[in-house]
């Protein structure tokens, strides 16, 4: 008896162990969840999806319309190049990002119509606006834009101004004869009131304020001007009369001014550089015709 009972015992004690041991196993691999991870779910749950050049390009735009250029500027790639077909091309992000500071403080913004990716190329229908355009007696700019990826970064951006747009904008004069006449300033000066302007074919010009009557009997400054690309320059000028307009006498203080026909018909002189009167650059003033 005592024999059987030890026999007993020990095959008690010997079951007891296959099932601890069973046990740990099933435990062990339960709780070993980097086998697991390595074999299932690392390919389908960590690895992480690929954005498409379609959101890239969105992301860009929307960071454009917050005015949150820094977000923007991390999109592109140290080469991008971007252009608005007849106007200057940026290149490289310090074009850019100064570009994007101009453009912020003037409102800009992009509104995408239609978007279309072909092979990475993101082409998208937008209206752009900004507050400058009104100086053009423009609304929007419509077009077509064109984004270029490499390596998940914008590298090329091309704005293509549509018909209608493109004949909305100022078309730069490029012969003189185009200003031969008398103008008048569409807006009366604050202090002086109507300015009068006559350009003549020779290359000589007058101003007179008050009526245009003036300009014969009594103009307030003459001058003579040379006409090179789209840009007035004063190679000289007379003051008859004091007056508000110039700030000193010194006959070789020039003014150089770009001029373009707007859309109404009206001239726009823009200032690039004017020692005589002080006015910053980038002043413009509009000039209605009044007689060829």
């Amino acid at each position: 008896m005592i024999k059987n009972d030890n026999f007993s015992n020990h095959r008690y004690i010997f079951l007891i162990v296959i099932i601890m041991v069973g046990t740990f196993i099933i435990v062990s691999c339960q709780s070993n969840p980097e086998e697991v991870v390595s074999e299932e779910v690392l390919p389908e749950e960590i690895v992480s999806e690929e954005v498409s050049s379609e959101e890239v390009v969105t992301n860009f735009i929307d960071s454009i319309n917050s005015k949150d250029g820094d977000s923007a500027i991390t999109l592109l790639s140290d080469n991008i190049n971007i252009d608005f077909g007849e106007q200057d091309s940026l290149s490289g992000k310090d074009d850019v990002q100064a570009w994007f500071t101009e453009m912020f403080g003037q409102n800009l913004k992009i509104e995408v119509q239609d978007t279309q990716e072909n092979d990475g190329v993101v082409t998208m229908q937008t209206d752009v606006t900004w507050t400058g355009l009104s100086d053009w007696y423009v609304e929007s700019l419509s077009g077509t834009t064109e984004a270029k990826l490499d390596s998940g970064l914008i590298s090329e951006y091309h704005f293509r101004l549509d018909e209608k747009s493109r004949a909305a904008l100022p078309i730069l004069i490029t012969s003189a004869d185009d200003l031969t006449g008398v103008w008048q300033r569409a807006k009366a000066h604050p202090a002086i009131g109507k300015i009068f302007l006559q350009v003549f074919p020779d290359g000589t010009y007058r101003q007179a304020t008050g009526s245009f009557e003036r300009l014969e009997s009594t103009p307030m400054v003459e001058g003579s001007f040379e006409f090179d690309q789209g840009r007035f320059i004063i190679t000289h000028h007379n003051q008859l009369v004091d007056n508000y307009l110039w700030t000193c006498d010194d006959p070789a203080m020039v003014g150089e001014y770009n001029v373009s026909q707007l859309s109404n018909g009206n001239i726009k002189y823009e200032v690039v550089h004017e020692e005589c009167r002080g006015r910053e650059d980038n002043f413009a003033s509009e000039y209605i015709l009044l007689e060829p």
